[in-house]
């Protein structure tokens, strides 16, 4: 474990009680195959001792990526690697293996309903609520039932909804064309997932389209891993205004543990020197995939091919993509600043855990907190600052499952 402030030491133990009388709860957790999450010790951000030792009971898990992969060819200018039929067989083929082998443990419950959550700290099992990232699965209202009744309970909102990511409206381009902050077609699809009790994330999504969805939405919605842009202004994210549309609508946001998303020092040094950089050559490299690989699928594995990226830069001479910086900057004091600026904004009732565990590097996580088992010093470090026991809760675990009932069918 990195260094524990030595302030927050005195705190370590009362914190470390809450984690194991109540059931803790996160809404984003990435899965890259079973013992990505599920081993029984070992791994490098998550496995079953850490989630053990911060009483992790309820997890919203990524199982399977739900659109065609997006090419940027140009400044805020993007193709899909295929069409949406392909993106829907390629998330239902993902979705079905991934659930598949996350039943194997055990100790997984996967939850349908709200009468099924509930999670208990005396009970090891984990309740897990499937989850889907990306959007443009979404061709029609008949991918939503069907998604729905294979198990997904949590998915990214946009694609055919809106494409404005958090970028201003609507500076995105998709097929040459800007994108609606939220089209016809959006509505209706909103209006079947809170029907059908299906939870809207609106993670990477703009502030605008943000807006336009909650607005046509008659359920809470969430994201399940974010940071305030009014305070790390750079960052993928939200501002003040649209985090308290969704405590508004009875949401709940979760903080991102990635240490650029919470800290703006962080930003400057680490990520900020880095960008726009490297634009040019990735796009010259994704024109090249769609122009030579007539197939979605080639187009989509070329595109993780780090070696064949190498020999296309190296053959029409372009500077390689610098990597960022693996040093290791913020501090639990940081991370728990950016959750009392959230608390600030929204009110304690709507601000939890987030994550993108397993989707972030090491060197990302806060020093003091190195995984998910070291979650009790970020609850230490809000009990020295004052935080009463009744708002750790709040915020380690009944906030989510006050919104997880509230939006899966009964």
């Amino acid at each position: 474990m990195s260094e524990i402030p030595a302030d927050v030491l005195p705190f370590l133990d009362q914190a470390q009680a809450i984690h194991r009388k109540i059931p803790v709860a996160a809404p984003y957790f990435e899965y890259y195959g079973y013992d990505s999450l599920f081993a029984e010790t070992g791994a490098a951000q998550c496995d079953l001792e850490k989630m053990d030792a911060a009483g992790m009971r309820a997890l919203g898990i990524a199982l399977a990526n739900g659109g065609a992969s997006y090419f940027e060819i140009g400044p805020n200018e993007f193709l899909p690697a295929g069409d949406a039929d392909w993106a829907f067989e390629n998330l239902l083929r993902n979705f079905d293996t991934a659930l598949a082998t996350i039943e194997k443990c055990p100790r997984v419950r996967v939850v349908g309903r709200a009468s099924e959550l509930t999670p208990d700290p005396a009970d090891p099992a984990i309740y897990v609520l499937p989850l889907v990232t990306s959007h443009t699965w979404m061709k029609d209202l008949a991918a939503v039932d069907a998604m729905f009744a294979r198990g997904l309970r949590i998915s990214h909102c946009g694609g055919v909804i809106c494409h404005t990511w958090n970028r201003p409206a609507p500076s995105t381009k998709v097929h040459g064309k800007e994108g609606p902050m939220m089209t016809d077609f959006g509505r209706e699809v909103v209006a079947r997932m809170n029907e059908l009790g299906m939870i809207l994330d609106m993670a990477h999504v703009s502030d605008e389209s943000t807006a336009e969805i909650i607005k046509a939405s008659s359920k809470p919605v969430i994201d399940g891993h974010t940071g305030s842009t009014s305070k790390v202004p750079k960052c993928r994210g939200h501002n003040d205004a649209t985090l308290k549309l969704i405590a508004d609508s009875g949401g709940v946001a979760g903080i991102h543990f990635a240490d650029h998303l919470y800290c703006v020092r962080v930003w400057e040094k680490k990520y900020a020197p880095a960008i726009g950089t490297d634009s040019k050559a990735n796009w010259a490299y994704n024109r090249h995939l769609l122009e030579k690989y007539p197939a979605a699928s080639d187009r989509a594995r070329m595109r993780k091919n780090s070696a064949e990226r190498e020999k296309f830069f190296r053959d029409n001479n372009l500077t390689a993509p610098p990597r960022g910086s693996s040093e290791r900057i913020a501090t639990v004091r940081d991370m728990a600043d950016h959750i009392d600026h959230l608390v600030n904004v929204m009110g304690i009732e709507h601000v939890g855990l987030g994550g993108d565990v397993n989707g972030i590097t090491s060197h990302s996580w806060p020093a003091g907190v190195d995984h998910v088992g070291d979650l009790p010093v970020l609850t230490a470090e809000l009990l020295r600052r004052g935080w009463s026991e009744d708002a750790t809760v709040k915020f380690l675990s009944a906030n989510w499952l006050r919104v997880f009932r509230e939006c899966l069918p009964d």
